[in-house]
């Protein structure tokens, strides 16, 4: 227990993603104030909601809460910009020290030398963290440290990673209040995003659950420790002194969870218990992850019944090849368009994830792709470009065949990072920018038409054609809407999303 009360300043640096939650900080938060005494505060950094992402601006609130620890996370995506807000703190009069943690510090642990951070926590940072801030309080050294890696003296000081945390029973409640929940779910028309769970079992080439286990000396023996969850008692509790809180604000609550469907058991037990005592006293709805290969009538029935508003559902690719042997899904065309079928019956929302630009991508690859989506019919579609991450069998791969360009996209909607022999850039962004168009030829010539408008476009601009094409979209949809036709299009104006209209329903 610490004697006094000891001041840590997160800082979320939510610049180039939209306004969204920040679950790892809202558990540290809570952990420290629990088991550490420790005060805490937030820095959300966000252009339109949150602080701006300018350095006075920055600099008057750290010199206001007079920290005695700054802790930074970041994705990948955003640790440009972390590592900038973490070298305008150090030009400032602060001496405290600064630290990142998340995805990118855990997998790129080697990027500390040339940052502006005094250290990187690396993996599961709620006991790590604490025993720094002992350590710190108590004016002990604090370079042996587990699950920290330190700067000294232009040397790395690398210490092994501490055990996970196997009991989240034992963590407390997240704490929505550092966070400005209140805004949030009015900017994300209600949706709030919670998980309770740690661990995926699957090998899925892009993903960095691979790169956790090994971090963690994961295998087949301690498999089943390391997939963790917590009670269904805890969770509807926490769920409900939300409710309580946040009221008619909360719409859908988002399990952010990578697969919670993996405890079956569990499942069946927060089915019924979300649809007594959540969905049917307050009209809340859920949604979850999952995978086509565990979809059965019996499962999307019990998720109907109980108030799922949507399965979100990794596809990646209508080629099996590329799905498969290049992604790891180890998903069957047939399964695919079971699953998708089966959930379309008791008339569940689905969001289908697709990965475009993956090595050996092409215009025979793109149009399995464009085939499977007309088949299986989301009712939205997330297309991103592949964004391999360091540590993955993805990123090795990309990397031994030299297919990495020389610069990082800002983000994995935008530009690909990759090239390639079999497509070239222009012609992956023509189908990625203009897909529902694409999906929509064989249904409308009018789509054709303006297909063949753009085919002749270079690659600035189709990069710069962003509200031209959402313009003709909504037109679009507009005649579609009249002449009774089913179709593909931008969601609500949103670039990231395709939906599937059905105006005959």
């Amino acid at each position: 227990m610490l004697k006094n009360k000891f001041k840590v300043l997160f800082i979320y640096p939510n610049v180039t993603t939209g306004y969204t939650f920040s679950p790892a900080i809202e558990v540290l938060s809570s952990f420290l104030k629990q088991y550490g005494q420790v005060q805490t505060s937030l820095i959300h950094v966000n252009e339109k909601y949150g602080v701006p992402f300018k350095k006075n601006k920055i600099i008057n609130i750290v010199e206001k809460e007079n920290p005695n620890l700054i802790a930074i996370t970041a994705t990948t995506f955003e640790y440009k910009e972390a590592d900038i807000i973490s070298r305008w703190i150090k030009e400032s009069e602060y001496d405290g020290l600064i630290v990142l943690g998340g995805i990118h510090a855990t997998i790129t642990p080697h990027d500390l030398k040339d940052s502006s951070f005094d250290a990187f926590c690396i993996g599961e940072g709620e006991k790590p963290l604490l025993e720094l801030i002992n350590k710190i309080e108590n004016k002990e050294s604090i370079y042996s440290t587990k699950s920290f890696w330190f700067k000294k003296s232009d040397k790395l000081i690398k210490n092994e990673i501490a055990h996970f945390y196997e009991d989240l029973n034992d963590l407390p409640f997240h704490d929505f209040d550092i966070v400005n929940t209140s805004v949030l779910l009015d900017v994300r028309n209600g949706w709030l995003s919670i998980s309770f769970s740690r661990g995926c079992p699957y090998n899925c080439k892009f993903c960095i659950n691979p790169v956790l286990r090994k971090i963690n000396n994961i295998g087949k023996k301690n498999m089943r420790s390391y997939l963790r969850i917590r009670d269904v008692d805890i969770v509807i509790e926490e769920l409900l002194s939300l409710i309580r809180k946040y009221g008619d604000k909360i719409k859908v609550i988002n399990l952010d969870d990578d697969l919670i469907l993996v405890h079956k058991n569990w499942l069946l037990d927060f089915c019924k218990r979300f649809e007594e005592e959540i969905y049917k006293k307050y009209g809340i709805k859920y949604v979850i992850n999952t995978r086509v290969d565990i979809v059965t009538d019996e499962l999307i029935k019990l998720f109907k019944t109980s108030g799922c508003h949507e399965l979100k559902i990794g596809v990646e690719s209508g080629n099996d090849e590329l799905r498969n042997d290049i992604v790891g899904k180890n998903l069957t065309r047939e399964q695919i368009v079971k699953a998708f079928n089966i959930i379309r019956k008791y008339k569940v929302r689905t969001c289908a994830y697709f990965i475009l630009g993956l090595p050996n991508e092409s215009e025979e690859t793109i149009s399995d792709t464009i085939g499977l989506l007309k088949e299986i019919k989301p009712t939205l579609t997330r297309m991103t470009f592949l964004q391999p991450y360091e540590g993955t069998y993805l990123y090795d791969y990309c990397k031994e065949h030299k297919l990495f360009k020389r610069y990082l996209p800002k983000d994995s909607f935008t530009e690909s990072p990759l090239e390639f022999d079999l497509i070239d850039d222009t012609t992956l962004l023509y189908y990625k920018l203009l897909l529902p168009w694409h999906l929509n030829s064989d249904v409308d010539k009018r789509y054709k038409k303006l297909l063949d408008e753009f085919r002749n476009k270079d690659y600035d601009e189709l990069l710069n054609s962003n509200e031209l094409v959402m313009k003709l979209d909504n037109n679009m949809s507009e005649f579609m809407e009249e002449e009774n036709k089913d179709h593909f299009r931008y969601f609500t104006n949103n670039l990231y999303y395709y939906e599937y209209k059905e105006v005959n329903k």
